[in-house]
C-alpha cells in the first residue's frame, strides 16, 4: 500500500524527494475515464520536501496532451494541459501551516497519495467543455450542419402569425 500524505502529518522523519519523468495516463484511473483515447504520458517534475513547520509541501510541474471529445463536433480534440503545483499538504483548519507561496491543500480523506493528488490537479486543469479552437476544425458533423442553407431547412409558420390575426380583428 503507497504511503498516504497524510501519513506525513504524523510522521517525524524527513521526507524528501522527487519524481521527474513519464507517467502513463493509464496510471490515472479518473483522469482516464474523462478521455477519449488513453494513449500517452504525462510529463512529471515534481519535489517533495518538508517545511520548517513540518508540512509536507509538493512543488513542480505536469504536462500533457489528452485527448477529449469535441462537444461540437464529437470528434477527438487534442488539449494541452499545464499546471505548476506550490501545495502544502494541512490537516483540516491547518491552513496557517502553509508557508507564504504555497497554496494549502486539504482533505477530510486518511487516505490520500501523491498519484490522487496529482490526478485532482489534472482533472482541475482540464477545460469544462473541449472542443476545436476554430470551427472550420471540426469534423464531418460540424461541416454537414455548417452546409445546411435555410432554404434546405422546412418551412415553419410563425408563431406570431396568431398574434397578428387578433390584432386585425
Amino acid at each position: 500500500m503507497p504511503l498516504a500524505l497524510t501519513d506525513l502529518l504524523n510522521r517525524g522523519d524527513s521526507v524528501e524527494g522527487a519524481l521527474r519523468g513519464s507517467v502513463p495516463i493509464k496510471a490515472f484511473p479518473r483522469l482516464a475515464q474523462t478521455l477519449s483515447d488513453c494513449a500517452g504520458s504525462v510529463e512529471t517534475d515534481i519535489r517533495v520536501s518538508r517545511a520548517s513547520s513540518g508540512v509536507p509541501l509538493v512543488e513542480g510541474s505536469l504536462r500533457g496532451t489528452f485527448w477529449r471529445e469535441c462537444q461540437r463536433c464529437l470528434e477527438p480534440v487534442s488539449v494541452d494541459v499545464a499546471v505548476d503545483l506550490r501545495l502544502a499538504i494541512t490537516a483540516v483548519a491547518g491552513e496557517e501551516l502553509a508557508p507564504p507561496g504555497f497554496e494549502p491543500w486539504q482533505s477530510e480523506a486518511s487516505d490520500i497519495t501523491l498519484r490522487d493528488l496529482l490526478e485532482d490537479e489534472l482533472l482541475l486543469a482540464l477545460p469544462m467543455v473541449a472542443r476545436h479552437d476554430d470551427e472550420t476544425r471540426c469534423g464531418r458533423l460540424a461541416e454537414r450542419l455548417r452546409g445546411g442553407r435555410q432554404e434546405d431547412l422546412p418551412a415553419s409558420e410563425n408563431p406570431f402569425a396568431v398574434l397578428r390575426r387578433l390584432k386585425r380583428d
